[in-house]
């Protein structure tokens, strides 16, 4: 049974205020923050920014003591056993769990526990500071030009909505005109029965009498028959405006269809038969709500899916090299991605022999075509 190892010594808030906001922009949830502001007496609460819940806790610490105790109580008992874990290496080891953390994906607990150690090395400070402070600026390019499409293609989507409407305002006015149409033609269809009974009346009185009450009959028919064939010519346009409408409905469901990934690609997607015939795919970086999509596509073509967080890679490490080794392709998002991770699987993967597949984005479409490309990849390369 492992021993619990007795926690080192933490800096007081209060006397590392220069780390104050980088500790509890990174390790504390915008729910997390909120409560501990309302906690602490701020006011403005549910109307204030979390960039205002922010600050009020960074000014809260440096100010009143009281106030940051209770901040790094909290922070303490979430991340103890972190704490714990990097409390069990002394010196430059402390690198060593530092790198193992980030690349489980407990890199804002690392961060808390040896950024407030104590014993922590300056040099070592300074570098995972550097880090972590590189890694917050994850914006690209790429992104940008992914922001300006999806506005480009709102103005378009604007526009169909708005010769929808228009064609659906016609279709109105048609139905409009044929619910009409139909009155008319009721009305015609009893006062044709009335004369049809007036005709049955006729028929013992004098032949003069009768001729004019049949030439009136036949102007009825005549009308009907025009009033009849203007009914069908609605009944014709309506099913023309409504085989529009459809094939507008169509045309915006498509436009609006892009939103997993914005960019239209020229290269085709690959084949629905393509079988990953149980090779081990990582992914590496990504959009982390994406990663339920990714395994679903992986696993529903035959593959196991392994993912790593690439944001959080830092120079390598253990975990990042054991899920190389055990892949049999390796895919990671050029727009999504720390440098890091990047540089450090790329050697890895050509180290080991394995197809290492960059991305154009973190869309689903990128993931089919990068899929294709590591099988024929490794084919070509068992030959």
């Amino acid at each position: 049974m492992q021993t619990l190892v007795p926690l080192k010594r933490r800096c007081p808030l209060w006397e590392i205020e220069g780390l104050l906001c980088p500790l509890s922009g990174i390790c504390l949830t915008d729910e997390e923050a909120r409560t501990l502001a309302r906690q602490t007496g701020f006011s403005k609460d549910g109307a204030a920014t979390p960039f205002e819940v922010h600050t009020h806790l960074i000014e809260g610490c440096r100010a009143n003591r009281q106030m940051a105790r209770k901040v790094q109580k909290f922070l303490n008992q979430k991340y103890g056993w972190i704490m714990r874990r990097v409390d069990r290496k002394e010196g430059k080891d402390i690198e060593e769990v530092w790198r193992e953390l980030i690349q489980q994906g407990e890199m804002k607990g690392a961060f808390w526990a040896i950024m407030t150690r104590e014993d922590t090395p300056p040099e070592l400070l300074m570098k995972i500071f550097g880090e972590v402070h590189m890694i917050c600026f994850g914006t690209s390019t790429k992104q940008i030009t992914r922001v300006r499409k999806i506005a480009s293609l709102g103005g378009e989507l604007e526009n169909l909505k708005q010769r929808l409407t228009k064609t659906q305002d016609r279709l109105s006015r048609v139905r409009s005109e044929r619910n009409r149409l139909k009155g008319e033609r009721r009305e015609k269809e009893e006062a044709l029965q009335s004369l049809r009974k007036k005709l049955d009346g006729l028929k013992g009185l004098p032949a003069s009498t009768v001729s004019v009450s049949t030439e009136a009959t036949s102007r009825w028919r005549e009308k009907r028959a025009q009033l009849l064939g203007r009914l069908q010519q609605e009944r014709n346009l309506r099913l023309l405006l409504e085989k529009k409408v459809k094939e507008l409905e169509k045309i915006g469901q498509k436009e609006t269809s892009g939103q997993e990934e914005i960019l239209p690609s020229p290269v085709p997607l690959p084949s629905t038969t393509l079988s990953l015939k149980g090779k081990r795919v990582l992914f590496v970086g990504g959009l982390d709500r994406m990663e339920d999509r990714y395994r679903q596509v992986i696993e529903s073509l035959g593959g196991v899916f392994d993912y790593h967080d690439g944001y959080s890679a830092g120079n390598g490490g253990g975990l990042l090299e054991d899920k190389v080794k055990g892949a049999d392709i390796v895919l990671f998002p050029v727009n999504c991605v720390s440098h890091y991770a990047s540089t450090i699987a790329k050697k890895l993967c050509k180290k080991e022999d394995k197809p290492f597949i960059p991305l154009p984005s973190t869309g689903l479409t990128s993931l089919y075509r990068g899929l294709g490309m590591g099988i024929e990849k490794e084919a070509k390369d068992a030959k």
